[in-house]
């Protein structure tokens, strides 16, 4: 889920889930939903870190995008990545590390399977156009193969493809909402209910949906039925007391939720 520069939360899982203290030798395969940047002061570390474990088993770690993932965002706040940036590089050498950092971030996929039964992505299902063949939305894995790449910055497109990418980063899940509505907190993108969401994984052959993108304070929350799980992988966000949380799938399907309480050591 978000790790929002808690380079703390991130070592602290990737220690307790990497045997022998180094991901070659792992069985494990890791997938992370985007937000690595923003808010908290380490997203430059915790960007690196990903990047040298991504070089060190390319096989093994796999980083989606994030909807801070993008110039519009990651710009903005105060404790933006950009003002990390030039603080801890200077001007010019700050402002060549961010280029490249979103130069990075306008290739990352957009969204993820696990086990071929898991979708994974960071915001939420998006509104995918339907065949006129048969009626039905197109596949997702179909769908994404034409937005167009590299992805500099995404926002509400009325070319449908480009929306769904705004979706895949943006949507979240909903209340009193059948399939889609305006996602009014979020000022782009929907939100998303249980028909949709049922719809969705089954067009595609899925059974839960894997996400990130909201704030909870345990970490990890269940909604829709039990079908979508999101994680939060940042403790103590914004100085709220909180828990960071992961989830661990199984080969034979099976999902546990883990949750790291803020302080806890190894």
């Amino acid at each position: 889920g978000d790790i929002h520069g808690n380079f703390e939360d991130l070592t602290y899982f990737m220690a307790n889930l990497i045997p022998f203290k180094h991901i070659k030798y792992t069985g494990h395969t890791f997938l992370f939903l985007g937000d690595y940047v923003d808010r908290g002061p380490h997203d430059i570390e915790c960007l690196a870190y990903l990047c040298c474990l991504k070089i060190q088993a390319p096989d093994k770690l796999f980083l989606l995008r994030g909807n801070h993932e993008d110039r519009r965002q990651n710009k903005t706040l105060e404790e933006s990545f950009y003002n990390h940036c030039i603080k801890l590089f200077g001007e010019r050498g700050g402002l060549e590390v961010y280029e490249k950092s979103n130069d990075l971030f306008d290739n990352l996929p957009l969204c993820g399977i696990i086990n071929d039964s898991i979708f994974a992505c960071h915001g939420g299902i998006p509104r995918v156009p339907k065949d006129p063949a048969t009626g039905k939305p197109y596949k997702i894995r179909d769908a994404v193969e034409k937005i167009p790449f590299p992805l500099s910055m995404v926002g509400d497109s009325d070319d449908p493809y480009l929306q769904i990418a705004t979706d895949l980063l943006w949507a979240d899940p909903g209340k009193d909402v059948e399939y889609f509505k305006k996602n009014e907190a979020r000022g782009c993108s929907c939100v998303y209910g249980q028909k949709a969401v049922e719809e969705f994984l089954e067009n595609n052959g899925f059974e839960f949906m894997m996400r990130a993108h909201q704030f909870f304070s345990f970490g990890v929350n269940i909604s829709k039925g039990g079908k979508v799980i999101t994680l939060f992988s940042s403790s103590n966000y914004c100085d709220y007391s909180s828990c960071a949380g992961c989830a661990l799938v199984g080969a034979n399907g099976k999902i546990q939720l883990l949750m790291k309480e803020h302080g806890a050591e190894d």
